[in-house]
């Protein structure tokens, strides 16, 4: 079996930094964000997200800039595993399953936040939009590069995130989908639903016991 992980509202609860990094980007500019900033935006690539958040596109690019600087140089350190994470991580490399992570977090912070969580040497392959020269353009597209650079078996390898948009992500690519009961849902989730499968708990025996009832 292969896991493939999302990273924020997945493994790690990084509301808090990112939400400071985008208020005070915003303050700086003297920008009024055009929604209060809460965990519902979380997922998405930063652009997207910032362009909810300012109606006037000349902005975005600006604002994306500024938050850079404010996450990479300390906002990314407010990003905590949830209960269990750590552990479950650990044993699965201990029991030889191999894990990915497929993220929309560029690179540079995803890297600080694992070398930060001790996590760096725990994943097979990380891959965020913008690890290559030529960039990831969705969440489908690294989902595809993983399967096929590691020569994964679709039927065995399952992606683990937190909104519906990974779920269809993982559909595009022809994968298993389970999605977490935290993190930042977009929309409801249905425990009956046959397109995905819900994970209530990191702690490891839980989640192996949900794990082999979907695949």
């Amino acid at each position: 079996m292969s896991i493939i992980f999302d990273l924020d509202g997945t493994l790690v609860d990084s509301k808090a930094g990112i939400l400071q990094s985008l208020s005070d980007s915003f303050e700086e500019l003297g920008v009024i964000p055009t929604q209060s900033l809460t965990g519902h935006l979380i997922g998405p690539p930063l652009k997207t997200l910032i362009s909810c958040l300012c109606d006037d596109p000349k902005l975005i690019d600006l604002l994306a800039k500024t938050f850079i600087l404010q996450y990479d140089s300390h906002g990314f350190r407010y990003s905590y595993p949830f209960p269990g994470i750590d552990s479950l991580l650990r044993y699965l490399v201990d029991t030889k399953v191999d894990i990915y992570l497929a993220t929309n977090k560029r690179y540079k912070p995803t890297e600080a936040i694992l070398k930060h969580l001790g996590w760096t040497n725990l994943f097979c392959d990380i891959i965020s939009p913008d690890i290559f020269d030529s960039t990831f353009p969705d969440k489908s597209s690294m989902l595809k590069y993983i399967v096929s650079n590691q020569n994964l078996n679709h039927s065995s390898t399952i992606y683990i995130g937190d909104r519906y948009d990974d779920c269809l992500a993982a559909k595009l690519v022809g994968i298993p989908c389970a999605l977490v009961a935290w993190g930042f849902n977009d929309t409801p989730l249905t425990k009956t639903s046959k397109e995905y499968k819900v994970i209530d708990s990191f702690e490891i025996d839980l989640f192996c016991e949900q794990l082999n009832e979907f695949i």
